[in-house]
């Protein structure tokens, strides 16, 4: 957020002080508290002493396994989202589904990528699919996973991304379902560990394509 000294000096205090007010609201008003600036390129060596996603075997769209095995020697990204989510989850997949384009555009197509249902119970495979198909996923190299147990899908979720998955109990019919997860992409080496984080409502495509690169 650089000018030229000329034009800094010329702020008068009022209006100073507006701009500073303006920018702690924007860092407040977030899709909660584990929405932070993006972190530096995974050529920065981010997570180079993480441990690696622990082992999973989930179902995905088609109801077949699929966990670290199918994963083994691949770059990969996921995301959490459900599909009774009444706000950022369709943007979410939307976004990743542009993402998916992209890297395909820029000779990427073997990137895999993963979205691992915080509903698993509702979002059975065939509502992955209908979901995926709705929002244009290509399931060549996109993954949908559900699962048996709400609580075993929280914890592992909780211990490989380090953000806990909070439901909110709906008091009526009327009113949506609530689950709190976060709102990003995480760029995964060969290994499985994490190597970068990105905002998922706003993600610079660019950018996150030149972190697949450098760690292929």
């Amino acid at each position: 957020m650089s000018g030229e000294r000329r034009g800094i000096f010329s702020i008068k205090p009022l209006t100073l002080i507006i701009a500073v007010a303006l920018v702690a609201g924007v860092g407040w008003w977030s899709w909660g508290n584990d929405e932070k600036p993006a972190l530096p390129s995974a050529s920065d060596k981010i997570g180079v002493n993480s441990l690696p996603v622990p082992q999973f075997i989930y179902r995905d769209q088609d109801g077949k396994a699929f966990g670290m095995k199918e994963l083994k020697g691949k770059v990969w990204l996921a995301d959490m989202i459900f599909t009774r989510c009444p706000d950022i989850c369709s943007p979410m997949t939307a976004n990743m589904s542009r993402l998916q384009k992209k890297l395909r555009e820029s000779g990427m197509k073997d990137v895999q990528l993963v979205s691992f249902s915080v509903d698993p119970l509702h979002d059975t495979s065939p509502v992955l699919k209908r979901y995926g198909k709705n929002l244009r996923a290509d399931f060549k190299n996109w993954t949908f996973l559900t699962h048996d147990s709400e609580a075993q899908m929280e914890r592992f979720l909780k211990m490989a991304f380090g953000s806990p998955i909070v439901r909110k109990e709906s008091r009526s019919s009327d009113e949506p379902l609530v689950i709190n997860h976060p709102a990003r992409f995480y760029l995964m080496d060969k290994e499985g560990k994490i190597m970068a984080k990105y905002n998922a409502m706003q993600p610079d495509y660019q950018r996150i394509v030149e972190d697949v690169r450098s760690i292929q």
